[in-house]
């Protein structure tokens, strides 16, 4: 696969990364490292737009490993579902655990309930998991805990974010198709950042 300019292939008994020219590897790992068959490992994008080079690479599709493609480290391991939040600069995982890390690869928090889980999007420090039940949670993309992503007062159809950027612009999903929501901006007048209303 090809993920934001780098290019993953298996060159006998390794996991190649080439970039740029293509001239030399990137880094490589090799497939005994993750008990991978070299016949059967393949790799997908994570959930939603992702703006940092990462992929998911492995044999089986719930026993998957983000690999960064700049370094060829794996961020996190075992898993079938990640998603990146650009606003807090880390990683969502799904495998038997529900987990966040922080964009050093800190781990954040870590809860049981990842099975049966999958992830809808990430961003503005918000996660989207689907239940088994399909029915629809958020959660705090710092700390795992439950969210308030709507008004419950609020009616009718849900707009997931599938992507949502560092200014606040983004793309949402609905029953209908998709959404382009731009970055809010500030009112003339309003109070700056740092500043008493």
């Amino acid at each position: 696969g090809e993920y934001l300019g780098t290019g993953l292939l298996v060159d006998g008994t390794e996991l190649v990364a080439i970039s740029g020219s293509g001239d030399t590897a990137d880094w490589s790992i090799p497939l005994e490292q993750f008990d991978w068959d070299p016949e059967s490992v393949f790799s997908q994008e994570p959930t939603g737009v992702v703006t940092q080079p990462a992929a998911m690479v492995g044999a089986e599709a719930d026993e998957l490993a983000l690999i960064d493609l700049e370094t060829g480290e794996p961020i996190a391991e075992g898993l079938h579902d990640a998603a990146y939040d650009p606003a807090t600069g880390g990683w969502i995982t799904l495998g038997e655990e529900f987990r966040g890390y922080d964009e050093s690869g800190t781990e954040l928090f870590s809860r049981a309930e990842g099975e049966g889980l999958r992830l809808e999007g990430a961003g503005a420090v918000m996660v989207y998991l689907r239940t088994a039940e399909n029915q629809l949670q958020v959660h705090n993309a710092v700390t795992g805990d439950i969210a308030q992503g709507y008004d419950p007062a609020d009616e009718g159809p849900i707009a997931l974010p599938i992507h949502v950027s560092e200014t606040g612009g983004g793309v949402l999903s609905t029953e209908q198709g998709l959404l382009l929501a731009p970055a809010a901006e500030q009112t003339e007048g309003a109070p700056q950042e740092g500043e008493a209303p």
